[in-house]
């Protein structure tokens, strides 16, 4: 949920630095949003895992993947989790080239 309540600060952070022209706040923002998103889907991604003994990433018979509920405890649906999951795959060093280039 805290890293949740992040991207909801940052957005408005982004949204007042646009209004005020500070290029570099809106940048950097761009930036931490980014490294909550991985954050997030580093947190998430072992939820499947979690499901219990030789489940893996089955749906249990409710239909409903396992990590449904946690996730909307935090606020978050499982596309946006998927979504963060997929920048947490990214290597670190890629990652972090990807940040540098975009600066």
């Amino acid at each position: 949920m805290v890293d949740n309540i992040i991207l909801d600060k940052v957005d408005a952070l982004r949204a007042y630095a646009k209004q005020q022209d500070d290029i570099d706040m809106e940048i950097w923002l761009a930036e931490m949003k980014l490294r909550a998103r991985r954050r997030i889907g580093e947190i998430s991604a072992p939820l499947d895992k979690g499901a219990g003994p030789g489940r893996g990433k089955t749906i249990p018979s409710g239909g409903k993947p396992f990590k449904t509920q946690p996730l909307k405890q935090a606020g978050l649906t499982t596309s946006v989790a998927n979504r963060c999951e997929k920048i947490a795959d990214i290597p670190e060093e890629k990652f972090e080239s990807i940040i540098a280039d975009a600066q």
